[in-house]
């Protein structure tokens, strides 16, 4: 879930959610949020990261393997949304 947030600023926690297959929860988060790496706002349903460059070691740390099914994962819960984003 992490992988997916740092992927995807502008990703909803629901989006998020639903792009691992609702295995994943808030609670994955907790680690980095204690870290003071990112900050989850359940409320507004957004995760921010506390500086750019966590959000880029974040995903330089992951597997290709791992971030081509971050990119690909969130497909199907978008087909749901309203309205594309440009």
């Amino acid at each position: 879930m992490l992988l997916l947030a740092a992927l995807d600023a502008d990703a909803g926690l629901t989006t998020m959610r639903k792009a691992a297959s609702d295995s994943a929860s808030v609670d994955d988060l907790a680690p980095a949020h204690q870290a003071h790496l990112a900050h989850v706002d359940e409320a507004v349903g957004h995760v921010s990261f506390r500086h750019l460059l966590v959000r880029a070691a974040i995903v330089h740390r992951a597997s290709l393997s791992e971030r081509g099914s971050a990119h690909h994962s969130p497909a199907p819960a978008l087909t749901e949304s309203p309205e594309p984003r440009v």
